[in-house]
């Protein structure tokens, strides 16, 4: 009865992460990114949002600072969020756990 409990939450992570890599390779595509597959790969993620935000892979290290990378992340997800002439307060959003979801796919799938 215990590993039931676990497979759902399991299941649950997997799921964020196929709809999380889908939209980030949907993104990628709107925005003319050659190497879109990078969406579903870990570590390429990170560099193509960066990439995407038109910033240099430098931005990468600043990511690594414990409480800058906040920052960082919120610049990246504004940018992208211009790339895509959507206000940055939308980009911004994307530090709200659970809102994310939800700006991601807009970001992704809107015109």
């Amino acid at each position: 009865m215990d590993t039931q409990l676990g497979i759902v939450p399991f299941l649950v992570a997997i799921a964020i992460y196929v709809f999380f890599s889908y939209c980030l390779v949907t993104l990628a595509k709107k925005l003319g990114d050659a190497k879109a597959w990078w969406g579903w790969v870990p570590i390429l993620q990170v560099l193509m949002m960066i990439r995407l935000a038109g910033l240099s892979y430098w931005w990468f290290l600043a990511l690594l600072v414990p409480i800058v990378n906040i920052g960082v992340a919120i610049w990246i997800w504004i940018r992208i969020a211009q790339k895509r002439s959507k206000p940055g307060w939308i980009g911004a959003l994307m530090i709200i756990p659970g809102l994310d979801l939800f700006v991601l796919g807009y970001l992704a799938f809107s015109n």
